[in-house]
């Protein structure tokens, strides 16, 4: 059955999540957004967030706390707190929920990190984050109506800020390397030039993972073509992400035709266990 649209009253809400860089709306979050502590079970951590009201007039700011999660495709997502066994949520304490600021004013949000101890929870160990999502509104603010047959837009801008605990001398670090392929470009006679080898980091331990991802091909002889630096990423307990490298002209002009691939994941600042991970793939022709 085809249904004619008649008479249409509709709000389109569209809800901007600025993370990480600071959000240039009504109000804004002074300093960063990325908070990272490490901390040992049964610790208490007191933090702060500093946000300013930009506008000439009063404004609301509320704070919900909210899970977070970044798919293979680097898609941030917030669902309801306490989402997943490694949520901080259950253990963050902010005040306040809800303020007003004057024009101009610059506001306090006060939070705590309770962490339990390892005979309430014994399985405690490696990270656990969750986000603060601050959504200012107009002090005055009021729904429009929109009249028959028509669509009204109206803009939400809220700010992410990221807090997350690394629970300290316990856990895992591991890094899987998982469903890699090589595609070769469309022609009648292949070339590496151009190929697309794709692969998912998967982080299969307890700790976050800080890493520098760089890519090299070696020849016959085991000798090195050339390293490529891919991506810097950040990959939380159970999280996933697929690493593209479009090799291009990679070892054109070189003797011989590369024969493997190796991918090295070089741990950066925020890794409790500072390991390096290698993943090694031999390269076949069509």
């Amino acid at each position: 059955m085809i249904r004619a649209w008649g008479w249409v009253r509709f709000i389109l809400v569209v809800f901007f999540v600025v993370f990480p860089s600071t959000l240039l709306a009504a109000v804004s979050v002074i300093g960063s957004l990325d908070h990272f502590y490490i901390a040992k079970p049964g610790e208490t951590i007191a933090g702060e967030i500093w946000v300013e009201n930009t506008l000439s007039e009063p404004a609301i700011v509320r704070v919900e706390i909210t899970d977070y999660f970044v798919d293979r495709w680097g898609q941030a997502q917030y669902p309801k707190p306490s989402n997943h066994a490694r949520s901080l949520a259950r253990y963050i304490q902010m005040m306040p929920p809800e303020q007003t600021l004057a024009p101009q004013a610059r506001g306090l949000i006060n939070f705590e990190v309770k962490l339990p101890t390892l005979k309430d929870h014994p399985e405690l160990a490696g990270a656990y984050w969750a986000v603060l999502l601050i959504q200012p509104a107009g002090l005055n603010q009021t729904i429009i109506e929109p009249a028959i047959n028509e669509f009204i837009i109206t803009e939400r801008f809220q700010t992410a800020v990221r807090i997350t605990t690394a629970i300290d001398g316990a856990g895992t670090t591991q890094l899987e390397y998982r469903d890699a392929t090589l595609t070769w470009p469309e022609s009648a006679t292949p070339s590496l030039a151009a190929a697309l080898f794709e692969v998912d980091l998967v982080n299969s331990g307890d700790h976050l993972l800080d890493l520098q991802v760089v890519g090299e091909l070696i020849d016959r002889d085991g000798q090195s073509i050339g390293v490529t630096p891919l991506t810097r990423l950040r990959l939380y307990p159970g999280h996933q992400r697929r690493v593209e490298w479009v090799l291009e002209a990679e070892g054109a002009g070189h003797e011989q035709v590369p024969e493997e691939l190796w991918l090295m994941a070089h741990p950066l600042e925020r890794m409790l266990q500072p390991k390096r991970f290698g993943g090694r793939f031999l390269l076949a022709s069509p």
